[in-house]
């Protein structure tokens, strides 16, 4: 649920302020801003930046703004549509933000690997601009655990380490973890078949691509339609599509070296097979007679090419899935990976995540593109080597994709149409009167409950690891206090998503893996309770006091 409409130009201008902040600001990074922060003075407003188009998220800050004022402070509600609050976010931190920040991690595949939660949301390398750590989280233990478990790759070993890192971070309190949603997924089993469930991603969401290669027509009909009620297709370019949604729907059109499998394990995809020679070596065979939706052979140049590019670039969103590659050699058919260290994620997250760019095209940019960076260039009409072809692409209303019928797995279908429709509850009337097949983003349990009664459709609740999150500027006092942090996940009441999903949802405890993750998930973190006098008690033992109109109060010198 990372959604985006958040463009390039935007995002790199965004890095780049960043960056230039981080050498002439206020402060440097890891140190906490005193601005605004005198002793025995009323704290601040309190800034809260959010989704605006999720209203289960609006309907958790309105609660969280009431129960803000009952602890003696002025909340600042901030709401923001998704895919500006996603992007900017990323790129400019608490500029953007404020003193608070929440973003919906959606449940993609490779994120049941604990690195991506770990690493990518609380580790301090990604602090940086363009970084999901957001809340500038830095603890040189979390970092020493974060960095133990994805080297171990002996499995017991791995979980016991991960479950270590859960626990120094849930000491901490550097994020609120809120809640864990279903997916309330649907599809037209009249005119289709062969769809497929997995964790996640229900039927239908963009990050499941084996649903929409094996559903089969069951009429003359070749054409399946999808509806969104959340505009997720805000660029073409593979590099800086600021959201996972969005790199989701590229990776329709370019291959990756493994996918997920509904068995929820990495699967041979671009690289036909694989094998570890050595505790940092791995051999991958590319699949043979694969070719670019131009005609042009994919060839093992071309995996050359693309680890140069995005080592020479170093894009953003590309950090986490190279940073352990040392190099690249390639000999035909046949690549050689040589690792900076042992890396118990590459099969879950790097193969998964990297694709192969076409040299002929990719070669020339950004210079025949009048641009300075390859983060700018506009891509209009994307070359990979995917199951679907890019066919048009209308902002705000539809994505057209054309299967590839050449390709090792072609769909079963022909055409493929992702259709925006603002609602929830247009979705569902669109699966209703048949204007749609499937549907993306989770329903809600009213419309599904009307939609169960209708004989044509397949209506489930399904498994999710994704997660609902909110976050304070840890730079900024009174946030860089974790007893304060502490006191605060006493005074959010998480009961808005149970009560959305109609109990459906559960509340998260104080880590990002739901119980579902297993062996991940750590039992032993449940999450503060929610009691506004446990918080306030716990304010005043820090030393917090209010003053005579009620205002909480930094502690006093």
């Amino acid at each position: 649920m990372e959604n985006g409409d958040f463009t390039r130009r935007e995002f790199i201008k965004g890095t780049a302020v960043a960056c230039g902040a981080m050498l002439i600001g206020d402060a440097l990074p890891g140190m906490p801003s005193s601005a605004g922060a005198a002793a025995g003075q009323p704290i601040p407003p309190i800034k809260m930046t959010y989704y605006s188009n999720y209203q289960e998220i609006v309907e958790f800050f309105k609660k969280a703004a009431e129960d803000f004022r009952k602890v003696g402070l002025t909340p600042n509600l901030n709401p923001v549509v998704s895919s500006t609050v996603v992007g900017r976010t990323y790129a400019e931190h608490e500029k953007f933000y404020g003193d608070i920040g929440s973003i919906s991690w959606g449940a993609t595949p490779d994120r049941l690997d604990p690195n991506f939660f770990l690493q990518e949301l609380m580790h301090s390398m990604s602090t940086k601009p363009g970084g999901r750590n957001y809340g500038n989280y830095r603890s040189a233990k979390f970092d020493a655990a974060c960095d133990a478990q994805k080297r171990e790759m002996d499995i017991e070993k791995r979980v016991k380490l991960v479950w270590d890192a859960q626990a120094v971070a849930a000491e901490d309190y550097p994020i609120w973890w809120l809640a864990y949603p279903p997916v309330i997924s649907a599809y037209n089993k009249r005119d289709f078949e062969g769809a497929v469930a997995m964790m996640g991603s229900g039927y239908g969401h963009i990050y499941n691509l084996w649903t929409y290669i094996r559903i089969k027509p069951k009429t003359a009909r070749r054409t399946l339609r999808s509806g969104t009620q959340v505009d997720n297709f805000n660029s073409m370019n593979p590099f800086t599509a600021p959201t996972a949604p969005n790199q989701s729907f590229l990776r329709f059109l370019y291959d990756t070296f493994a996918r997920i499998g509904p068995d929820l394990k990495p699967h041979p995809w671009a690289a036909e097979s694989w094998k570890v020679t050595g505790p940092k070596t791995v051999d991958l065979v590319l699949r043979k007679g694969m070719k670019f939706h131009d005609g042009k052979p994919v060839t093992g140049e071309d995996v050359r090419f693309t680890f140069d590019y995005l080592k020479k670039w170093e894009f953003p969103f590309f950090r986490h899935a190279m940073t352990v590659i040392d190099k690249v050699d390639v000999n035909g058919m046949n690549i050689h990976f040589t690792l900076k260290e042992t890396y118990a994620p590459l099969f879950f997250i790097t193969l998964t995540w990297l694709f192969i760019l076409p040299k002929h095209i990719w070669e020339k940019i950004p210079e025949s593109a009048g641009v300075k960076n390859p983060g700018e260039y506009q891509n209009l009409n994307p070359i990979g080597s995917g199951p679907f072809k890019f066919g048009h692409w209308r902002k705000s209303q539809e994505v057209y994709f054309k299967a590839n019928k050449e390709h090792f797995a072609a769909p079963a279908i022909d055409d493929l149409y992702f259709v925006v429709i603002p609602s929830v509850e247009g979705v569902a009337g669109a699966l209703e009167r048949g204007e749609i097949d499937i549907n993306q983003v989770t329903l809600t349990p009213s419309p599904a409950e009307r939609l169960q009664e209708l004989p044509f459709m397949q209506v489930d609740y399904l498994p999710s690891h994704q997660v609902y999150e909110a976050r304070p500027n840890i730079d900024m006092k009174p946030f860089d206090d974790a007893r304060f942090r502490k006191a605060i996940y006493h005074a959010l009441d998480r009961r808005p998503f149970v009560n959305y999903f109609a109990g459906r949802a559960t509340v998260a405890g104080n880590t990002p893996f739901t119980p579902l993750m297993k062996p991940w998930h750590n039992p032993n973190l449940p999450a503060p309770e929610y009691n506004i006098d446990k918080a306030r008690d716990l304010l005043k033992k820090a030393g917090y006091a209010w003053n005579s109109d009620g205002k909480l109060c930094f502690p006093p010198k």
